[in-house]
């Protein structure tokens, strides 16, 4: 048994002191009410209105809009059970209707109905699909019988929940109907599921957690040694006599990030080191509050990789947030969790009690002179609060709908001043890159998330592991191993330039591919193991199926992918159109010659600023050969030029490097998606490198593109109005849907997802989804027509033109990807 939604929606612990902002909004009050009563009443929400102040409108839109506020009395158990993508996969709709025939709805009345069906979006459990949890929701006391008052569930903020994930719906039904016979709880009639036991498959291979020390000799485990870098900045400000400008400078966070190339891992792929420079650098009042805000509301179909971090290594996400408290000058932070993150919200309230325990978190910490106090925020529901702005309006106290932009968040963000907003993933893997290595594996299972307490002691508090290699995480990248020369080389001989001396020397140690670290993904479906893996980026997507068991039946039964959720609909294992394999062609063709160009622009570029520089180093060495230097003025205005020829050389031979690993990487990509060279007659997209860049350019320009056009093509086809864009995202969860798939069910599925999770504030997201799915009803492999094409067409141009957030342009990617890829538009006419 796990703690319930209401249970999380609770004040969060001693960090968050009585004037914290957040906890005064009507979101946060309206959570610690139904906490205590169980469900809002009408009555209820004006005596919060009149105790707030506030118009008893304002409470009524946020409590209209989140799914997790009530306004009825719950019924005595309730069964919510997961209908998106990998649960439909997995036969979610055949179970629902059968639990749902087996307990049909009562109409409604005084006396609570015993058990209620819901379907609901994704519960995060797409690794135990399908998945169900039974709650039994807390009640008022006064709702109760006399006699009852002491129900365990009745008026003291918790429910009991339970998770029966993978079960048919005869076992549902008879653990159900033995609950309410005999008064039992299920984990009493049969094995319920946590999080806690339920391990990744690799997670002891995981290198994000530098602090899993291995077992010495025969000996105990040694203890974690957790918030080092924090000791570290600790030792520097001590250094610098309380200079903490400095302290932070020695550190060198903020370098360290940009060559570790550390991204955003909840899908935009910013870089952390800008965001958190543009934060820092934020032009704003000296007393104007900062927050750094940590969006773990992980609501993406397919994904649940934050999940895993959250439940195992809680302390990461907790210091990475310090840091960036302590770097930004932000004095708040916040972890905005899922409301069916249970066991996860209830590790990081742990590992946040522990870092303040041991002077981490909250008041002057570590000795630095600064605050910063973090707290878990718990959302009321809704897939809109993962749009960073949308969370922010929902932590205001507002509906959760984006904003339009400019500004940003990083000078306009919660209350309207400065905030940095991260994911999950992205925190986490600051301590170990601040740190340069990951520590070796330990063969036996790592601790139970229960015994969080253990973690830090009083006896290891002042270790500090010494930091082996600052590029560590940057060298985790994948490198080709190619048997013999690249099957396509774009810029072969190019005549790169180093120094005058050295001429190849940056073609020659340009990186043959450019990927930097690593990362997680989340993968489901028709795999031989689900689950949560780290892997090198640029990696093949070939590479994650088979370290998950592979696809079931093997590589060849692959129908489709979903490698970034419902928002980038779907793509095949292999391509052999005639015309997409064209359109790649010219694409690769295309971005080649630009390499090229580029290369020679920035060969031209460092060979002028060396030729500039010689003549001023052969009279430096004159005047030394001689044994004199000049007047002052002359010395000094020759060594600045000097200086100053010094760096622009160094920022060419940076970009012309850069460069040069952009083309290698291109040359990486080609090989890994046409292994037969350039006249390949099929594009193989499980080569697909797990890289954000390689999907945005490459990838992207190509899949972009429509159908070559010819006269004998038909109408709709040559049509210039009529355009099929079926892009690709690289998210942090995907799913492999092999043997019979019937692809119109799947798209139609990822479609009514987007169509229940709109927020409405824009015309063409709140109309167009629908719109979508009713086409996806109409649509059967022979009916289809130049109209409906056109139709479709229109409808993803406005939804692409005009919507204000993300959602709105994903809506129509399930539909077009169907279209491009899995239909023989050959046949319309």
């Amino acid at each position: 048994m796990v703690e319930s939604l209401q249970t999380t929606g609770r004040v969060a612990p001693s960090s968050a002191i009585a004037d914290d902002p957040v906890h005064q909004t009507v979101t946060w009050k309206l959570l610690e009410l139904q906490q205590r009563l169980a469900y809002l009443t009408n009555e209820d929400l004006l005596r919060l209105a009149q105790k707030l102040e506030t118009p008893l409108h304002q409470l009524e839109e946020v409590v209209s809009f989140f799914p997790h506020f009530r306004r009825e009395r719950p019924p005595v158990c309730e069964v919510h059970v997961c209908r998106d993508l990998a649960c439909h996969r997995a036969g979610a709709a055949r179970l629902i209707a059968e639990l749902q025939q087996a307990f049909p709805d009562q109409p409604a009345g005084k006396v609570p109905q015993n058990i209620v069906v819901r379907p609901v979006s994704c519960l995060g459990r797409c690794d135990r699909a399908p998945a169900a949890f039974i709650e039994f929701p807390q009640q008022r006391e006064s709702d109760l019988p006399p006699g009852q008052s002491t129900n365990a569930s009745a008026g003291n903020g918790h429910a009991e929940l339970y998770g029966m994930h993978q079960r048919s719906a005869e076992e549902l039904i008879r653990v159900l109907t033995q609950c309410l016979a005999e008064e039992k709880r299920p984990d009493e009639l049969a094995k319920t599921d946590d999080d806690a036991s339920f391990l990744p498959p690799t997670f002891s291979a995981w290198d994000i957690d530098p602090y899993q020390l291995p077992k010495k000799g025969s000996g105990a485990a040694a203890l974690p040694v957790h918030y080092a870098v924090i000791r570290r900045l600790q030792l520097h400000n001590q250094e610098f006599a309380g200079d903490f400008d400095a302290a932070k400078s020695k550190l060198g966070l903020f370098d360290k990030l940009k060559q570790a190339n550390l991204r955003g891992m909840g899908g935009a792929g910013a870089p952390a080191e800008r965001k958190w420079r543009d934060m820092a650098d934020v032009d704003a009042p000296a007393n104007t509050p900062r927050y750094i805000v940590c969006n773990a509301d992980e609501s993406e179909p397919l994904t649940f990789k934050d999940r895993e971090i959250l439940l195992r290594t809680p302390h990461l996400v907790v210091e990475g947030m310090i840091l960036a408290g302590l770097h930004c000058g932000a004095e708040r932070g916040y972890i905005y969790i899922r409301h069916e993150y249970h066991e996860q919200a209830e590790a990081v309230r742990e590992a946040i009690r522990i870092a303040e325990q041991n002077n981490y978190c909250g008041y002057n910490v570590a000795g630095l002179g600064r605050n910063f106090y973090l707290s878990v925020f718990v959302s009321p529901g809704g897939y809109i609060c993962g749009e960073q702005s949308a969370l922010i309006e929902a932590m205001e106290g507002h509906r959760a709908q984006p904003r339009s932009k400019p500004p940003g968040l990083e000078s306009n963000g919660l209350f309207d001043n400065p905030t940095l907003l991260s994911n999950v993933e992205t925190f986490a893997w600051v301590p170990a890159i601040a740190l340069g290595y990951s520590a070796p594996r330990q063969k036996a299972k790592p601790p139970a998330a229960s015994s969080a307490a253990a973690m830090v002691t009083s006896a290891t508090a002042s270790l500090i592991p010494p930091a082996i290699d600052p590029n560590w995480y940057a060298e985790q990248g994948y490198r080709p191993n190619y048997q013999g020369p690249p099957a396509i080389r774009l810029c072969t001989g190019v005549d790169a330039v180093a120094t005058s001396d050295d001429p190849q020397a940056v073609f020659e140690t340009a990186s043959g591919t450019a990927y930097k670290g690593r990362r997680l993904f989340s993968i489901c479906g028709d795999v031989g193991n689900p689950g949560v893996y780290e892997m090198p980026i640029g990696a093949p997507l070939r590479d994650l199926i088979q370290l998950a068991g592979g696809a079931i039946g093997g590589e060849s039964q692959i129908r489709a992918l979903a490698t970034s959720g419902p928002s980038g609909g779907f793509l095949p294992a292999r391509i052999t159109d005639p015309n997409l394999v064209a359109c790649f062609r010219f694409v690769l063709t295309d971005q080649a010659g630009r390499c090229k160009k580029g290369v020679d622009r920035s060969e031209q570029a460092l060979r002028k600023l060396l030729a500039d520089a010689e003549p001023l180093r052969q009279e430096q060495a004159a005047w030394i050969a001689l044994g004199e230097s000049g007047s002052p003025t002359e010395v000094q205005e020759r060594n600045a030029r000097l200086n100053a020829l010094g760096r622009d050389i160094a920022r060419a031979q940076s970009d012309l490097a850069d460069t040069i690993a952009r083309n290698r990487r291109l040359e990486h990509f080609c090989n890994q998606l046409m292994p037969d060279g350039a006249d390949s007659q099929v594009i193989d997209l499980l080569g697909l490198p797990l890289d954000i860049d390689a999907f945005r350019t490459t990838c992207n320009e190509f899949l972009e593109l429509g159908p070559s056009i010819d006269p004998d093509a038909p109408a709709w086809k040559r049509a210039k109005a009529v355009h099929l864009p079926a892009g690709a995202l690289l998210g942090a969860g995907m799913a492999v849907f092999a043997g019979e798939v019937d692809m119109i069910d799947l798209a139609r599925n990822a479609t009514e997802f987007f169509s229940r999770e709109t927020c409405g504030k824009c015309v063409p997201c709140r109309l167009g989804s629908g719109r979508f799915v009713q086409l996806l009803k109409e649509l059967t492999p022979d009916a289809l027509t130049s109209e409906h094409l056109q139709l479709i067409s229109d409808l993803d141009e406005a939804l692409r033109e005009t919507s204000i957030c993300a959602l709105g342009t994903s809506v129509p990617a399930p539909l077009m990807s169907l279209l491009k890829y899995f239909w023989d538009l050959s046949k319309v006419t």
